[in-house]
């Protein structure tokens, strides 16, 4: 199941957690239903054939290691910081 699947993946979901600007009841109604069905998508599949997380899950652990790592890199950073107010509220 997606839940048993990403189970074996605690650490980098607490990354992707401890980055993003929710609290504990937004990342589970925002963030981890998104985790879920790309669990559910990619399975079990390797992300390459014979290198980088080539084992069974790869694709899983490498989606979700490019989710922390860019999780971490718009830290502090906001949609249309360079828009007035009105059409900022326009992503909110």
């Amino acid at each position: 199941s997606p839940d048993e699947l990403l189970a074996t993946q605690d650490e980098v979901i607490f990354r992707i957690r401890d980055n993003c600007a929710l609290n504990e009841p937004q990342f589970r109604d925002l963030i981890y239903p998104v985790l879920r069905r790309y669990a559910a998508y990619v399975h079990l599949l390797p992300a390459s054939e014979t290198h980088h997380h080539c084992g069974p899950g790869g694709l899983l652990r490498h989606g979700l290691e490019v989710c922390a790592h860019a999780a971490r890199m718009a830290e502090g950073q906001y949609v249309g910081g360079d828009l007035d107010q009105g059409h900022r509220l326009h992503y909110a």
